[in-house]
Parts: C-alpha cells; sequence; structure tokens
C-alpha cells in the first residue's frame, strides 16, 4: 500500500468502512502523522470486515480468507507494524491443501488445479466434484474460441464459464478465487484479478494450449 500526503495541512481525517483496508488506511495515516485525528465509521457492530473467525464444536471456522501472500510480503509487513507476528499460525505441513465442500462432502482440489488452470487435465476427470457432463465441458475448454479483446473486460465467473463450464466455475473456481479475494467472483475483475489467465487466452486460445506449451517451455 501507498499512502502520502501534506500532513502539515491535515487535520483530521474520516475513513469510511473499518474493514482491512479501513483499519489498515487509519494505520498508516497515524504512523505519518500521529497529530492527524481520526474518525473511523463502521456500519456494524465489529471491526474488520469480512474477516471473521468461529469456533464451531472442533473446528475454528474462518468466515473469509484465511492466510496471507509471504510474496510479496506486504501483509507480513503489515502484521510487523501493528505487532502481530507472534500470533501468525503456519499450517501442519502433513494437513495442507484445501477442500471444497460440495453435496454434503469436503472434497480435494483437484491435483495440479491452480485457481483456473488444470496442469493435470487427467485429475479433472476423476475429481467427484464434477459430474460427468461437467468433466466432459471441461475437457471442451481446448476448443471454445478465444474472446474478441475488444469486447474489454468480464467478471472471474463469466471468464470461468465461458472457458470451462458452469460447474467448473461454481463448484471449483468460485470457492477458490472467493477465498482468496473475500469478494464475489460475480464483481472481481477478470483482469485485474486473473490477469495471466486472461493473457493465456488472449496468446494461446485456451488455457489448454497454455498450459501445453508451458509444459513443453519446462
Amino acid at each position: 500500500m501507498s499512502l502520502s500526503f501534506e500532513s502539515r495541512s491535515i487535520k483530521s481525517v474520516a475513513i469510511i468502512g473499518g474493514g482491512l483496508s479501513g483499519l489498515s488506511v487509519a494505520e498508516a495515516i497515524q504512523r505519518i502523522d500521529p497529530e492527524v485525528a481520526i474518525d473511523l465509521f463502521e456500519a456494524s457492530q465489529r471491526w474488520g470486515g469480512v474477516l471473521r473467525t468461529e469456533r464451531v464444536g472442533d473446528y475454528l471456522v474462518e468466515h473469509a480468507a484465511d492466510m496471507v501472500s509471504i510474496d510479496p510480503g506486504d501483509a507480513i509487513d503489515q502484521m510487523i507494524r501493528v505487532g502481530l507476528e507472534d500470533e501468525l499460525i503456519e499450517p501442519f505441513t502433513e494437513r495442507r491443501g484445501a477442500r471444497i465442500f460440495v453435496n454434503g462432502q469436503l472434497h480435494p482440489i483437484p491435483e495440479g488445479f491452480v485457481l483456473m488452470q488444470a496442469t493435470d487435465p487427467s485429475a479433472m476427470l476423476r475429481t467427484p466434484l464434477l459430474s460427468p457432463f461437467g468433466r466432459a465441458r471441461h475437457a471442451f475448454e481446448r476448443f471454445i474460441p478465444r474472446r474478441d479483446p475488444s469486447l474489454g473486460d468480464e467478471s472471474v465467473a463469466s471468464f470461468a464459464q465461458r472457458r470451462m463450464g458452469r460447474q467448473v466455475a461454481q463448484r471449483i473456481v468460485a470457492p477458490l478465487a472467493a477465498g482468496i479475494y473475500t469478494a464475489d467472483v460475480e464483481k472481481l475483475s477478470r483482469r485485474a484479478t486473473k490477469k495471466q489467465f486472461a493473457r493465456m487466452e488472449d496468446t494461446d486460445g485456451s488455457l489448454f494450449a497454455a498450459t501445453r506449451r508451458r509444459k513443453r517451455e519446462g
């Protein structure tokens, strides 16, 4: 995050929203100039926005993002600045790996599926997350024509459904993207959040062709 202003001319600041962004902005302003008065407004009864942790029986349930990236390390740097580094928790190596809840059961993400790219197409043919029709529709992705770039941007949900079908979009891509961005995939910009996959379609015509090319190139 980059924040700069001529603090000598500012006596007070109003911040709308007490989620992660609002709280981070407040901390940054206070760090730049402790003399600036900050009014932070939040409509709900708690701070943190969509971030919330709840214990359900023996489980600790995260209602939004449950992890941060260490590269780039902006989130880690922010935690250090506010003194939360001692509360960081690393996952057990033997229990790593996300699972998706579909039809009353937890299922692992298909092996090699990265955000929207299936590096192991055979795993998509075996996953119980998809019906036989859903698997066949995903395999057909290589034959879907590329979108005309002149049409502009589209949502992550639209891109995933157009290229890989409704089941892949709703049962795999949507929960993965929502877990990362804590946002509605119907409103997430494809080019702002999944630029690399947009580039795959633009340059190779399909995600399948792009993946095959990248494997050949090592």
